[in-house]
């Protein structure tokens, strides 16, 4: 007698029936409910794991516009007003503008102090020759030492080769002096330029040397005039005394500046 015959009547029949139950459902549809149950909890997953990834790339990709954001506004000047710094050294560049007068003056000075007509133009070559040569040295200089000393330096030799030109008495002394000359065109032309773009911020570069050659050549006719003046009303050595004495007021307060204890910003 099987164990399910013992058992009570009532509780005999639902025990049959769900064996019946049982028997009725074919084994491939339970394995096909298995695999859909499977599939479906990894298409879950994959779906769960690929929106985690895209968030992470989302948030990523938001950082990193963020950073290169902050780095352009950076970069960028936060005003179109040029640093004070650089308007003081404009406004000292202006003042030994006045000073800088034509060289023709000079021209004019050896004449009178008995060069040759012949010998003018040898003296311009002369110039422009010693001017070549310290223009080399002087760049690689003012690359090593700050560049406010090296155009303090060259603004005080401007002023002692006026000075000798006010007071020279013979053509040989001319010719010195004109040699001595260039060596302000060779320590200072390169550095005057070069310290304006120190000077200048990343993007006001462009109006920093408008307003240096626009101060320079605002100061040049004045100083024409006022060198042609002296020379007719008080003779060449009042006029070329003033020129230097102008370039040396200039060059002690671009040397007194806080600009000669700033490198080369190479450096």
């Amino acid at each position: 007698m099987s164990p399910i015959s013992r058992l009570p009547g009532r509780v005999r029949a639902l025990v049959l029936a769900c064996v019946a139950a049982g028997a009725a459902v074919p084994s491939g549809a339970r394995g096909d409910e298995l695999a859909t149950a499977t599939s479906t909890s990894t298409a879950t997953s994959t779906s769960t794991s690929t929106s985690t990834a895209t968030a992470t790339a989302t948030s990523t990709s938001t950082a990193t516009a963020a950073a290169a954001s902050t780095s352009i506004s950076t970069a960028t000047p936060t005003s179109n007003q040029l640093p004070a710094t650089l308007r003081g050294y404009v406004a000292l560049a202006a003042l030994f503008a006045l000073a800088n007068s034509t060289d023709a003056f000079l021209l004019v000075r050896a004449r009178e102090v008995g060069v040759s007509a012949a010998a003018v133009p040898l003296l311009w070559f002369l110039h422009h020759l010693v001017k070549t040569l310290a223009g080399l040295p002087g760049g690689a200089l003012s690359d090593r030492v700050p560049r406010a000393a090296v155009v303090a330096a060259g603004w005080g030799a401007y002023a002692l080769a006026y000075v000798g030109f006010a007071f020279a008495r013979s053509p040989w002394q001319v010719a010195a002096l004109f040699a001595f000359y260039a060596l302000y065109h060779g320590l200072a032309e390169g550095a005057e330029r070069a310290l304006v773009s120190d000077l200048a911020p990343a993007g006001l570069k462009g109006r920093a040397f408008g307003w240096y050659h626009g101060a320079a050549g605002a100061a040049a006719l004045p100083a024409g005039l006022l060198t042609g003046f002296l020379w007719e009303a008080r003779g060449p050595r009042v006029a070329l005394g003033a020129c230097a004495a102008i370039a040396a007021v200039a060059a002690v307060l671009l040397a007194a500046s806080p600009l000669v204890r700033r490198r080369a910003a190479s450096t």
